[in-house]
């Protein structure tokens, strides 16, 4: 007997139809952002660079940045995030809106070895519903972390 003849696997199928999301106009942004950060460290780091993120219809970003500068004593340094945002209010069209997340880092200072981090941060960006705002943020994950950039985002619609 095949699976095509039993009920079950037919019944299976059909709740695996259903389960399935549908797509709406509101499907989420897609996000670039260019950004600086300062660490206070020993030794103090300050790097810039670009990111991207995908945020979707709710209250989630997920994104990655990379970012390349110097340390405060002339070394050069890196650094690569990963972090999961939570917004307040993701729909705002104008003012101020508070997110929060975490994430993990990994930072690099020439001469030393590769160090990951695990990173919080609490951030204010404006007009979060809008194509573009700017932000600031806090936190830790690797020292004291101060960042502050744009970002322009693009809502994604569904496919014709």
């Amino acid at each position: 007997m095949s699976w095509r003849s039993r009920p079950e696997a037919w019944a299976l199928l059909a709740v695996a139809a259903l389960a399935v999301p549908r797509r709406g106009d509101a499907q989420g942004w897609r996000e670039v952002q260019l950004w600086g950060a300062g660490l206070a460290s020993r030794p103090a780091v300050f790097v810039a660079g670009a990111g991207l993120a995908w945020r979707d219809a709710g209250r989630t970003r997920i994104g990655g940045a990379m970012a390349a500068g110097t340390t405060d004593d002339g070394r050069t340094a890196g650094r690569l995030e990963v972090a999961w945002h939570f917004l307040l209010d993701p729909r705002r069209q104008a003012g101020l809106s508070v997110y929060g997340g975490g994430g993990l880092a990994l930072g690099v200072i020439e001469g030393d070895d590769l160090t990951p981090y695990v990173q919080l941060v609490l951030g204010i960006e404006s007009n979060p519903g809008t194509p573009a705002s700017v932000f600031v943020e806090g936190g830790f994950g690797g020292g004291v972390r101060l960042a502050t950039g744009f970002r322009l985002r693009k809502q994604r619609r569904p496919a014709r």
